[in-house]
């Protein structure tokens, strides 16, 4: 677990973030184990587990992801809890009126649009190019006609472990604004 805590402070200490494990527990549960999130379940488990004010950062492990084992999945989760959104539009693939859905998400371009920040890159998710172990590549352009390249060293989005490194200067603010308006105590 300490090398969790690393990883989270690794990632969100050059930002002014700084993490404690205060508290570790373990539980066992049959009817959490298969919880997706936002399931009765899930908020079940989430209202039972809870410690703390809306201060605390409650975090849930569970072991589903084999290739993300460097810890950055944390990072990327509590980079939501700070406020922060995916680098892409990331709602499901639109649904056609025959009720099919298409195979893709939503190729959408918009600097600023999905991930309100303005100095990421606009990308899209194109999943032909994630795979479990997804940084084998330095440049990917989804949005050719837009300046920059794909974040994809960025934590939120969805490459491997391996590939996430970094934060920008508009995420960092981000953070500290959300962080002091919804969780400071």
């Amino acid at each position: 677990m300490q090398q969790q805590v690393d990883a989270i402070n690794d990632a969100f200490n050059p930002h002014g973030f700084r993490f404690n494990l205060r508290r570790l527990t373990r539980t066992v549960d049959k009817g959490w184990y298969r919880a997706r999130y936002y399931w009765p379940e899930d908020r079940n488990m989430r209202e039972t587990l809870r410690q703390g004010d809306k201060s605390a950062l409650n975090l849930y492990f569970h072991p589903a992801f084999p290739s993300r084992s460097m810890g950055k999945t944390a990072v990327h989760e509590i980079g939501h809890w700070l406020g922060l959104t995916h680098l892409f539009y990331d709602q499901e693939p639109f649904q056609a009126a025959d009720g099919s859905y298409a195979d893709q998400y939503p190729k959408i371009c918009q600097p600023g649009l999905y991930n309100l920040v303005l100095d990421v890159p606009a990308c899209y998710l194109d999943e032909d190019l994630l795979g479990p172990d997804s940084c084998p590549y330095e440049e990917i352009d989804t949005c050719p006609d837009l300046p920059g390249k794909d974040p994809i060293h960025n934590y939120m989005h969805y490459t491997s472990d391996r590939c996430m490194t970094e934060f920008t200067k508009g995420q960092e603010v981000r953070m500290k604004q959300m962080y002091a308006y919804f969780r400071a105590t």
